[in-house]
């Protein structure tokens, strides 16, 4: 008996036309699929690669200005730069010395100023003010200047430890902001002369062997500011390199009614943003804000590293 084999009418391509349309929808689902998640991994790792890079070009402008902070001291029988006040302002020259005397006094008081020969071998404050750039901060949006005064106009990406001692230790929340000893770099206001006989020894910059664990105490950091610890009961505290409570109802050096100007967490080695909204409920220490970057700082050792969880300093006062 002769059996024959009863086949279907294929196609030119020698497939069923049916299974042609089926396989080839399936087929090019998967490819789609495949293609979407390639691309979301590819533009992750490259946001990671440019957070990288930009994270290494603030570390590297830490050093030069921890580099710069050492010889200062070693030019000045040991003594730190000072007194100066609290940031080192990105670019401030322009807008300082426009606003006359009082103005040329508050730029002195900047520790761009006392750093400009020290620092990439420049010799000009005007021109040294422009070294303390982060690239990875300048690209975070946060609230403006406008309507302010003169003196809240400018930017800084850096804070220094000028002896408010920020920082928190989520094992023993919360902490005192002081260090021991007060004021490593001094601390003056807008106004203030520190040549006058009546400005306070306790103001002016300290020695720079008074300070203990220099290798694992912070010089400069980046600016960052949140307040974090409802998670653990009680009221929120400052947890970033910017140590003062900010009010949601004040327009000052940080803040702009509600609106930070400075970022709301540590940002470096990491592509996660969160809002700069001071009214925002977020407040654990625990949260994704607080864990999920690192803040970079130079120590009084010269070296320069990013470093997460922040703790601040480790010589509390």
């Amino acid at each position: 008996m002769i059996v024959t084999r009863m086949h279907k009418k294929r196609g030119c391509s020698g497939l069923v036309p049916g299974r042609l349309r089926g396989l080839a929808a399936v087929e090019l689902l998967v490819v789609v699929v495949g293609v979407a998640a390639g691309a979301s991994l590819l533009c992750s790792s490259l946001a990671r690669m440019r957070e990288g890079e930009r994270t290494r070009v603030c570390l590297n402008t830490l050093k030069q200005m921890g580099y710069g902070v050492l010889e200062y001291a070693e030019d000045h029988a040991g003594t730190l730069p000072g007194p100066i006040h609290l940031t080192a302002p990105y670019n401030a020259a322009e807008v300082y010395l426009s606003q006359g005397p009082l103005g040329a006094s508050f730029f002195r008081q900047q520790l761009t100023t006392f750093l400009a020969p020290y620092v990439a071998g420049r010799t000009e404050a005007q021109t040294v003010d422009a070294v303390p750039y982060c690239p990875s901060a300048a690209g975070i949006p946060v609230a403006s200047s406008a309507g302010q005064a003169w003196y809240y106009q400018t930017r800084s990406f850096y804070m220094a430890n000028t002896g408010a001692g920020a920082g928190y230790d989520p094992l023993s929340y919360p902490v005192k902001y002081k260090t021991d000893p007060p004021d490593y770099f001094g601390y003056i206001n807008m106004g203030q002369d520190p040549s006058s006989p009546t400005f306070p020894d306790a103001r002016r910059p300290k020695v720079l062997d008074a300070i203990a664990n220099q290798a694992t105490e912070w010089a400069l950091a980046d600016l960052w500011y949140w307040l974090a610890g409802a998670s653990r009961g009680g009221s929120s505290s400052p947890v970033g390199t910017w140590p003062f409570a900010v009010s949601n109802a004040v327009s000052g050096s940080v803040s702009n009614y509600g609106k930070l100007k400075i970022p709301s967490y540590p940002f470096h080695c990491t592509t996660q943003t969160f809002s700069s909204d001071l009214n925002s409920p977020d407040r654990s220490i625990d949260s994704p804000r607080l864990t999920s970057g690192k803040t970079n700082a130079v120590f009084f050792d010269g070296h320069a590293a990013s470093v997460g969880p922040w703790r601040g300093t480790v010589n509390p006062g």
